[in-house]
């Protein structure tokens, strides 16, 4: 135990965190940014909101459209039945059904981009965005840059003569000179 005390394997550490660029799924104009920067969030915060409207309007202009065609194509299924109307025409009127149901399933789901979320524990840096600012969905021009606290990794350098007793899986104890009597658990992910 005591040799231990001299010898452990040590070297300098380094803390590494995975940076995530949000980049919004739908293109608009900013209305809220509710999140500053270095502050601790939760998965499924609200990184900041675009302009719902013209989501919002093309999401009725389609329930519109089912609505009608649902009524047309219950018109045709009764004349079928009554062998006064054709089986192709509500055939094709199914389809129609089936094609806006799908059209306002993409439509809804463009809706709910319209509010960012965290994508797991962390903070944003470097808080850019402002409101009325516009973004896009390319991913050559992230809105902000978020990282990842959810899981931490340790990058520690060691000699070589002391690596050759180290293997993955491993668990390890981490101690910080900085944060005397306190000890780290965890576990050697690679080498």
């Amino acid at each position: 135990f005591i040799p231990m005390g001299w010898g452990a394997p040590q070297g300098s550490a380094l803390v590494v965190r995975n940076s995530v660029a949000i980049v919004p799924d739908v293109a608009g104009e900013v209305i809220e940014v509710p999140v500053e920067a270095n502050m601790p969030l939760k998965g499924g915060d609200v990184l900041f909101r675009i302009d719902p409207t013209p989501y919002r309007s093309q999401v009725d202009a389609l329930e519109a459209q089912l609505k009608f065609q649902d009524l047309r194509l219950s018109q045709m299924t009764q004349l079928q039945q009554r062998d006064s109307g054709r089986a192709f025409d509500v055939e094709q009127r199914q389809s129609e059904v089936d094609h806006l149901k799908a059209q306002l399933a993409g439509a809804k789901w463009n809706l709910e981009k319209t509010v960012v979320r965290a994508p797991a524990d962390g903070y944003v840096t470097n808080v850019a965005l402002r409101k009325g600012a516009r973004v896009a969905n390319l991913p050559l021009s992230p809105a902000m840059a978020f990282i990842d606290t959810s899981e931490t990794i340790i990058g520690v350098e060691i000699s070589q003569i002391n690596a050759r007793y180290i293997a993955p899986g491993q668990p390890v104890e981490v101690t910080f000179k900085f944060l005397p009597g306190r000890v780290f658990a965890g576990q050697v992910d690679s080498i």
